[in-house]
């Protein structure tokens, strides 16, 4: 609500009816403070280059400076203190994942410490409502967090409670992607992002996306790539060197060849997306990566690939190195290699979570090599449904020195599966 009212017109025209005044108007509304001539220009910036001003308004109010604010603001009239570093960070991530401030402060004045605090400080008389008193109704529950928002709690005060809906559907074609009435402004070009904290939302890349500032989130979108002749990624964030997010988007190469991928790198999170038509759909380098509720499927393939003699090498997931990696719930179908193809190419694998996936195809559905690295450690391949069409009539293969955690992991109709080891 409050970015629909700072991205409106008549506030546009209010703060000077000028991008820059617009901007400065913001930091000062927003944030409290007169900003430097650069955060001015990296705004406008964004707005030239076709950043709306909702997506604008939205950076503002999400960013890690206006909401430790407002925490602060709530610790400090609730619990008489400011906010702890650990308790405000996990509040702030908890928000910009999509948890409402109600829940924040339902979970403040749920906390053993505010609960400690009104005790100690009550009255021991009672006082009983007059005739005159109103009755006070309860507000509805607010919504909790969907469950990938849910992290490690602060000192003090709960973390909010995961949802207890049923078990989640498959991602496909109704549940990913950008969603339906979405209306998107096209964006002819590379998209070069710069920004901290930006969000681009609602919109059609007829390009590649080079991710060069930290905290970046795209949401509701397309990006459809253009012709390449050498090797590259829909998006990219240089293998990992700033942090970012996609959500509730599309990813795929509207004109296909060999050389393209979907998202290569380390350090991002991608949600409910939909990507296809590439080689690779994630192409891991590094640490701290999530890909969780996605659909990967279609992806390219070429007899003649000049990478590949044999034909394309294309998986949904590679990960040629990297620690906490998490993929879990998604569809995972349509490589000709493998939906998750572990190599070590670049750097041991580590702390490595495949859980509650639905996958199918390739050579082996999952295909986990030690190559020179030694074993993997810290690997967990649990609740997972496999299907049955494979070139070599398995599941999984994997090397016998790694100690691997399997379980409850069962083909489409509740088979156990075929594992074979290295």
């Amino acid at each position: 609500m409050e970015a629909g009212f700072v991205a409106s017109e008549e506030y546009y025209h209010r703060a000077g009816g000028t991008d820059s005044a617009w901007v400065l108007r913001l930091y000062r509304d927003v944030l409290g403070r007169t900003p430097g001539d650069a955060e001015v220009r990296g705004w406008t910036d964004a707005l030239r280059r076709g950043a709306s001003p909702g997506a604008v308004a939205t950076g503002f109010l999400l960013s890690t400076e206006h909401l430790g604010t407002a925490i602060d603001v709530h610790y400090q009239a609730l619990l008489g203190r400011p906010s702890d570093p650990v308790g405000r960070a996990h509040w702030v991530g908890a928000i910009q994942q999509g948890t409402r401030l109600e829940v924040v402060i339902g979970g403040i004045v749920s906390s053993a410490e505010y609960y400690g605090a009104a005790t100690r400080s009550a009255p021991s008389t009672s006082v009983e409502a007059s005739a005159s008193t109103s009755p006070v109704t309860a507000p509805p529950a607010a919504k909790t967090a969907p469950a990938s928002a849910v992290v490690t709690p602060p000192l003090h005060v709960p973390a909010p409670p995961p949802r207890t809906a049923g078990p989640p559907a498959r991602p496909g074609a109704n549940n990913t992607g950008v969603p339906a009435g979405t209306t998107l402004k096209v964006h002819h070009g590379d998209l070069h992002v710069t920004t901290p904290g930006a969000v681009i939302d609602a919109m059609d890349v007829r390009g590649l996306v080079y991710i060069k500032a930290q905290d970046v989130t795209i949401s509701r979108s397309i990006i459809r790539g253009r012709p390449v002749t050498s090797s590259t990624s829909l998006i990219n964030n240089n293998l990992g060197a700033y942090r970012f997010t996609v959500q509730d988007s599309e990813l795929y190469a509207a004109d296909p060849t060999p050389w393209i991928n979907g998202i290569t790198g380390a350090n991002f999170t991608v949600k409910r997306s939909n990507i296809h038509n590439v080689i690779d759909q994630i192409h891991i380098t590094g640490d701290n990566v999530t890909v969780e509720s996605s659909w990967l499927h279609d992806n390219l393939h070429f007899t003649n690939d000049p990478q590949h003699p044999n034909g394309s090498h294309d998986d949904n997931v590679q990960v040629q190195g990297g620690r906490n990696i998490t993929l879990t719930g998604n569809t995972m179908t349509d490589a000709t290699n493998a939906a998750l193809q572990i190599t070590q190419d670049r750097a041991p694998v580590a702390n490595l979570a495949y859980t509650k996936n639905w996958a199918d195809n390739g050579g082996c559905t999952l295909n986990i090599a030690e190559k020179t690295r030694g074993p993997l450690q810290g690997i967990a391949i649990t609740d997972n449904t496999f299907g049955t069409t494979t070139k070599f009539n398995c599941a999984i293969l994997y090397p016998a020195t790694s100690p691997i955690a399997f379980a409850r992991n069962l083909y489409t109709d509740a088979r156990p599966i075929k594992m074979i080891k290295r």
